[in-house]
């Protein structure tokens, strides 16, 4: 997956090009000084929709804004990339990789993000909590969240929000080795984006998409990844623009979860999407759901968690 031939790779072309519109920035601020909106042409209501939750969340924090425009399928196909993902991936990745290239240019730290990504009055706390937790430790990547798709994982980490509960601590959750996806929203640290974009141009072909090549390089190159928790972030639930059905389906799955830990999140909300989302066909999976949900309630001492 990755070459180490000195020859200019089709990825690194397409990852050549790259523009961004600035909408004003914060220099000198402890936090990072602008947050990169990944967004395509026309998609003007979901910006608006990131702009809005800046504006009252970030903004009064010294975060700035640009909005970065994607690369369309149109483009990632007249690029010719090689590689296995569908040309919808192929953009995504490139997208994100020419605009981890153009954040860095004024040597700041990249706070990048995609369009879904929805903020709330504790992700500027939580960021912090997590910049400070991090000063002096190594680190190449924190996202402030994420979705994990094992379900050991899943439990354990239930367990560890309700330990935290109205507490307001930050935890920095440690992703390696663990099974993750998701890139909605991220900071990278400056001193490791050189590394990462040459990880990037020695790519001969796109064969994963930007998550899983980044989880899938983080383990061979070394990359430490980890995730703010409880989660600083979570994404809006909008139609995928990336995967197909069935995967988004799965993925819808694996990002409730997020969704449902998020500290602001609103109970008719999440009652909703679990309606949309239904129930397994699997009686055996669906049992077991009913199992584990009574005995997490028992173990956190919730009313309606007897046995009667």
């Amino acid at each position: 997956m990755v070459a180490t031939t000195s020859e200019r790779s089709p990825v690194a072309s397409a990852v050549a090009d790259a523009a961004e519109d600035p909408a004003g920035a914060a220099p000198g601020s402890p936090l990072p000084a602008m947050l990169h909106v990944i967004n395509l042409d026309g998609a003007n209501a979901r910006l608006a929709d990131v702009v809005a939750g800046h504006r009252r969340h970030l903004h009064p924090a010294g975060i700035g804004l640009t909005r970065f425009r994607a690369c369309d399928r149109a483009e990632a196909d007249a690029l010719r990339i090689p590689g296995g993902i569908t040309p919808v991936e192929k953009a995504c990745f490139v997208s994100h990789a020419r605009c981890l290239r153009q954040a860095v240019r004024d040597g700041a730290m990249p706070w990048i993000v995609e369009d879904d990504v929805v903020f709330g009055a504790s992700t500027v706390q939580r960021v912090r909590s997590a910049l400070q937790a991090l000063d002096g430790r190594p680190w190449d990547i924190l996202f402030t969240d994420t979705q994990l798709t094992d379900v050991h994982a899943v439990v354990d980490l239930f367990r560890a929000w309700r330990g935290i509960g109205d507490s307001g601590r930050t935890r920095l959750l440690d992703l390696t080795g663990m099974a993750w996806i998701g890139a909605s929203s991220y900071l990278v640290n400056p001193a490791s984006v050189p590394r990462l974009l040459a990880c990037i141009e020695a790519a001969r072909s796109l064969d994963l998409a930007w998550d899983i090549w980044l989880k899938v390089v983080a383990g061979q190159a070394g990359f430490t990844c980890l995730s703010v928790f409880p989660f600083a972030t979570t994404t809006a639930g909008l139609p995928s623009q990336v995967q197909s059905d069935p995967v988004a389906a799965q993925v819808a799955w694996w990002a409730a979860f997020g969704r449902m830990t998020w500290e602001h999140a609103d109970a008719d909300a999440l009652d909703a999407l679990f309606a949309r989302l239904g129930q397994p066909d699997d009686p055996h999976a669906r049992g077991l759901g009913r199992i584990v949900a009574a005995m997490s309630a028992m173990d956190s001492g919730c009313p309606g968690s007897g046995t009667g």
